[in-house]
Parts: structure tokens; C-alpha cells; sequence
């Protein structure tokens, strides 16, 4: 059985997550659709026990997604906050290109982000 992958929806009916992989380029975003579909769809919150899902605390977890990027050859770093909930249901938050901006602010800057995203959510 496997899990359903939904986006947060803010009061305004926009996901920012959309705009988000629109920036990315063609080959990062279909790591991160490959990833959620072929890895967190399958394997849900049991990702915990390997070190590609990471546990903020208060129900948000950030999915630690590294890879080759196909043609290219680069390597991407990227993480996708997400909120495990309901029956089988997995809430993706939001998301940010460590590879471009590896630095703590940036990091805590979209992890705060992501835990607004989740009280809203909560609220509902």
C-alpha cells in the first residue's frame, strides 16, 4: 500500500512548492518527482531509519535528496520539508536547492517556513 503525496495549499489557493520546482531546472525537478514517487510513496515515514529523511520535531521532516543529475552529471543537493499524517497521507511543505545555498541561515530560514506551512495546515 502506498502513500498519497499532497501540497500545502496556502489561504489563497497557491502552493509554493508548485513555484518552487518550476525554478528548478529540468533535471533537478525530475529527481525530486522520481524521488517522491519511486522512495516516499512507497516507503512513507519508514525513511526515518535511513539518512534520507531527517525529523525536525513537531510532526515536519525534511527528505534529504541527493543524486546524479541524468545528461548533466552534476550533483544535486536538495531537501523537501514534509508532514507524514492521516491514513497514509504524506504533506509536502516546501523545498530548497542546498546545492545552491548550503548555508545555516538559508537552512533555518526554510525550515521555519515550513513549520508556518504546518501550523497552518494544522489549523484547518
Amino acid at each position: 500500500m502506498t502513500w498519497t503525496i499532497s501540497f500545502y495549499v496556502d489561504e489563497y489557493g497557491r502552493v509554493p512548492v508548485d513555484r518552487w520546482l518550476n525554478e528548478l531546472s529540468p533535471a533537478k525537478r525530475e529527481l525530486v518527482a522520481s524521488f517522491v514517487a519511486e522512495t516516499v510513496e512507497v516507503r512513507g515515514p519508514m525513511l526515518l531509519e535511513t539518512p534520507l529523511l531527517k525529523s525536525l520535531g513537531s510532526g515536519l521532516s525534511e527528505l534529504r535528496i541527493r543524486g546524479r543529475l541524468s545528461g548533466v552529471g552534476q550533483e544535486a543537493l536538495l531537501r523537501v520539508f514534509v508532514h507524514f499524517h492521516g491514513s497514509r497521507q504524506v504533506l509536502i511543505l516546501g523545498g530548497y536547492d542546498k546545492g545552491r545555498d548550503p548555508s545555516k541561515r538559508r537552512q533555518q530560514l526554510e525550515i521555519a517556513t515550513a513549520r508556518g506551512r504546518l501550523r497552518e495546515f494544522g489549523q484547518h
